[in-house]
């Protein structure tokens, strides 16, 4: 890319404790571009994640699921393609992973599928045992009893 700033990938979804960003360095006072560069490197980062996730590899599908979902650029996101990977993730692990469940959820609500988010969130909550993380999730479940979808600020 073009930047002057740094850019760096990483991982981010529940459960998890990276991000992903690109830092904006040397990028002031071009917000824009810095957007632009920020969703160019996205849309690469999705690109190498589902050439992993057709290998039917757990941990590409859930990442590539989790931007498609919930990520607060409007060009990443696709409901339906991420319901597909986070299904497919789901079925490797048989349904034992709150964090693959809650993406799941996610997915369903970006979808505009909320009955199916609920659903799948409840699910994921069933499986905790930490009550901090049942209260995040059970956050995320308001957001799509209240027909919204979850954003990841990160993404």
């Amino acid at each position: 890319a073009d930047m002057e700033g740094e850019i760096r990938i990483y991982d981010s979804v529940p459960g998890h404790s990276a991000r992903a960003f690109v830092s904006p360095q040397g990028t002031s006072g071009r917000s824009g571009r810095a957007v632009t560069d920020t969703i160019r490197s996205l849309k690469l980062y999705c690109a190498t994640a589902e050439a992993e996730a057709l290998k039917d590899d757990a941990d590409a599908l859930r990442r590539v699921a989790w931007i498609l979902a919930t990520s607060r650029y409007a060009e990443l996101r696709d409901g339906p393609k991420a319901v597909a990977y986070a299904e497919k993730a789901i079925a490797v692990t048989s349904r034992k992973n709150a964090g693959l469940l809650a993406i799941l959820a996610a997915a369903y609500a970006e979808a505009g599928n909320f009955p199916r988010a609920i659903g799948a969130q409840k699910e994921a909550i069933a499986l905790l045992t930490s009550e901090e993380r049942k209260k995040a999730f059970t956050s995320e479940l308001k957001l799509y009893e209240s027909h919204l979808p979850r954003r990841d600020d990160s993404w």
